[in-house]
């Protein structure tokens, strides 16, 4: 292991200072009392009570699909959701008329079921009962967007084009028409449906996909009362050239607006002069932008619910290939960082989402729609996962670990690393990390396999989850027959739960990961996802080494609470988020299969481009191919890669002129060397760079070989990127992610 000596060494043994999001699966789950309906597509939640509309089709006389639509109410008793009765209901003829738009909302004793009419229930001792005006207007157009103030007794309902409806409790406790609040013109009388709708105490906001008048768009309509049926628009937001509005959901004085074109959303607040400003994102380390957004689409996507603590927002997952609904919560600095997911058991039906578009939130008890089911989710009081826990094995024993019988593990130098090496090809081996045990976690590491026992040729190494004795775990085998098998030991019997083919090569480093998050086991061959299952037999435990019949040195152990989390990778998103600052950064193809490149063609002076969310997590691994090009005059020009880039400090590794390869870190303006190794750099030739910051270690790497290890006193978050200096380079295979 290469360490400066002025940087002092630390115990094997690293917590890593910022927490990952808790992944959370259901509770419970709401069926439909008739099957005949498809069920879950609209939800509500207060309380132990809960609303879900289901919908089915009915043929007419006319040989037409007319469309039934229940709101079926439900009510809890511990973990069992039992079905009460149907509230309300409508039959759709499907003439001419629009979308089948239903909206829906629930708190505070309170239900608005927008079925054409509007029906509003109050809970009376115990039992809904309706308290809509007859004889009076309801907002019976179509629309799916309501949000109750029940401070206010009002709600506001995006049933009109592009507009809404104010309808308040009146004093003979029945609810009716007060006021309509005019946004944008959509075109369109017949069958309009109304868009995306928010309101809090005083203040109405509309949001406007498009409009027919010629006006800049979309727009996000801001509406202040002013006193009785006086609602007054005071601004018309418009969207940032690129970007769309989606939906809108406010709290207090926030309002939170989804940007459909980037999954992070917006967070607004009122200023004294009664202006709203954006002071905030909901941005997850992983949330790439939307290609439907990019292909110019309008995706409403991004429902939101708040408690006076939380803020949720629907976003599909690409790391766990579904939909979620992620979970913000403000911290000390009043920035919101996300801090759980809460992901359904299984996986989607072909077709189908998993967790749907529609949830809501009451407490610490969410609702969401789902796959002709609800899912209902109960919130931890405690929404922080604990730390990730890292072993580099730079000590000369190794604590915290609980070898198994028959191994012989030891540490031992390996170029420029020392690494815990298991030397003997005789039995079983391994060793148990004693600390972590945890129902979600994952461990990654760098194995290489050295030798294995003649005789046979079905050697393995591999990891392990959730081990609570040597009968049950979950594991991975990389396997000296050619395959990788994804294991489980229950109750002292085996289970294969995938398996695929995998070249096995003798001293060839594999970083090797296995999860268990929920009830979904995964498997990843250097960065690669190559095996998934679904399992949840075996609940909670430890993480560990394993190894049968081979020899193998293990390095670089990483233990976290969460699944692997991509920052950015290249190729399977749009690639105009980046953010360049200097030289010529543009998109070029080569090879038959026009293979993208981002070149930087200036060889004058400093740049940098940079992409992904400025995450406050500190863990951060960033890979890419490396091409210079040409060198400038400088007396070192250079060509790289970095990480943790906020406000103008980052950590970066770089090929140079001078034929090194080093490591640097930025702090508030001073540089400060921190590796530095000869290599020969060649223009014209690909070399793959790897930065790793995970808790307070920085290691560097070239085509797969760790050339430094540091400690660092102090470390960075934030965006990660590409970076040069006089020189020209090419890049490719770019891919960042939170470990």
């Amino acid at each position: 292991m290469q360490m400066l000596p002025w940087l002092a060494l630390v115990a094997g043994l690293v917590s890593v200072a910022q927490a990952r999001p808790v992944v959370i699966e259901e509770t419970s789950i709401i069926e439909t009392p008739d099957p005949e309906f498809y069920f879950g597509w609209r939800v509500g939640i207060d309380g132990d009570d809960a609303v879900v509309y289901g919908a089915k089709s009915i043929p007419d006389p006319a040989g037409q699909d007319d469309t039934l639509t229940r709101a079926f109410l439900y009510h809890r008793n511990g973990s069992t959701w039992s079905y009460v009765r149907t509230l309300a209901e409508v039959l759709d003829d499907n003439e001419g008329d629009g979308a089948n738009s239903k909206g829906l909302d629930m708190r505070h004793g309170v239900i608005a079921a927008s079925m054409q009419p509007m029906h509003i229930f109050e809970r009376v001792n115990g039992q809904y009962v309706e308290r809509t005006d007859p004889n009076g207007s309801r907002g019976d157009r179509r629309g799916d967007y309501i949000q109750i103030d029940s401070v206010n007794d009002r709600l506001l309902f995006g049933g009109d084009c592009w507009g809404g409806s104010i309808i308040e409790r009146f004093p003979d406790s029945t609810w009716g028409y007060r006021a309509t609040l005019i946004g944008d013109f959509c075109g369109s009388t017949d069958g309009a449906s109304g868009g995306p709708v928010a309101l809090a105490g005083e203040w109405a906001v509309i949001s406007d996909p498009y409009n027919e008048d010629q006006l800049p768009g979309p727009a996000l309509t801001f509406f202040h009362h002013a006193g009785g049926a006086t609602w007054a628009q005071t601004e018309r937001r418009v969207a940032a050239s690129g970007h769309q509005f989606g939906n809108v959901h406010m709290r207090g004085n926030e309002l939170y607006a989804a940007d459909v074109t980037y999954r992070g959303a917006a967070v607004y607040a009122v200023d004294s002069n009664n202006h709203w400003n954006e002071v905030d994102r909901l941005r997850t380390d992983g949330d790439y932008p939307s290609a439907l957004a990019n292909q110019g689409f309008f995706y409403a996507g991004g429902n939101f619910a708040a408690t006076d603590q939380l803020v949720l927002q629907h976003a599909f997952d690409w790391d766990l290939n579904r939909d979620v609904i992620h979970v913000f919560k403000k911290d000390s600095a009043g920035r919101y960082q996300h801090v759980a997911t809460l992901k359904p058991r299984g996986n989607p039906a072909p077709g189908r989402v998993g967790v749907g578009d529609w949830f809501a939130i009451d407490g610490n008890r969410v609702l969401a729609g789902g796959d002709n089911r609800a899912y209902y989710f109960v919130l931890p009081a405690n929404l922080v996962a604990p730390a990730a826990i890292q072993y580099a094995f730079p000590n000369t024993t190794v604590s915290g670990w609980t070898v198994l019988p028959g191994s012989q593990l030891a540490l031992a130098p390996s170029g420029t690393t020392q690494v815990w090496r298991q030397s003997s090809t005789d039995g079983d081996a391994g060793a148990v990390l004693d600390a972590a045990d945890w129902a979600n976690q994952s461990i990654q590491a760098e194995v290489r396999p050295t030798a294995v026992s003649t005789g046979g040729t079905d050697r393995w190494v591999g990891l392990m989850t959730r081990r609570t004795d040597a009968a049950n775990y979950y594991y991975v085998t990389l396997r000296a027959s050619g395959t990788i098998a994804l294991k489980r030991m229950s109750a002292g019997a085996f289970t294969t739960l995938a398996s695929a083919t995998l070249p096995w090569t003798l001293n060839r480093n594999y970083r090797l990961r296995l999860e268990s998050v929920g009830d979904l086991q995964r498997v990843f061959v250097d960065g690669v996802q190559v095996l998934e299952a679904n399992d949840a037999v075996l609940k909670h435990g430890h993480a560990g080494l394993l190894s049968y019949r081979a020899a193998a040195d293990y390095d670089n152990v990483i233990v976290a609470p969460a699944p692997l989390a991509t920052i950015w990778a290249q190729g399977n998103v749009a690639p105009d988020a980046w953010s360049s600052s200097g030289g010529q950064w543009s998109w070029i193809y080569e090879g038959s299969d026009n293979n993208a490149i981002y070149r930087q063609a200036s060889i004058a002076g400093s740049s940098r481009t940079l992409v992904g969310a400025p995450t406050a997590n500190k863990d951060q691994i960033v890979e890419a191919r490396v091409r210079p090009a040409t060198f400038g005059s400088p007396a070192d020009p250079w060509a790289g890669i970095l990480l943790g880039y906020t406000g103008g400090d980052y950590v970066y590794l770089s090929l140079r002129k001078s034929n090194t390869l080093q490591l640097h870190r930025l702090r508030g303006g001073q540089f400060q060397q921190l590796g530095s190794a000869p290599m020969t750099v060649t223009p014209g030739q690909w070399y793959t760079l790897r930065l790793e910051q995970v808790g307070n270690r920085l290691r560097g790497y070239v085509n797969g070989v760790q050339k430094f290890e540091v400690v660092q006193d102090q470390w960075n978050s934030g965006q990660v990127g590409l970076i040069t200096y006089a020189a020209a380079a090419d890049y490719d295979d770019f891919r960042a992610v939170r470990p």
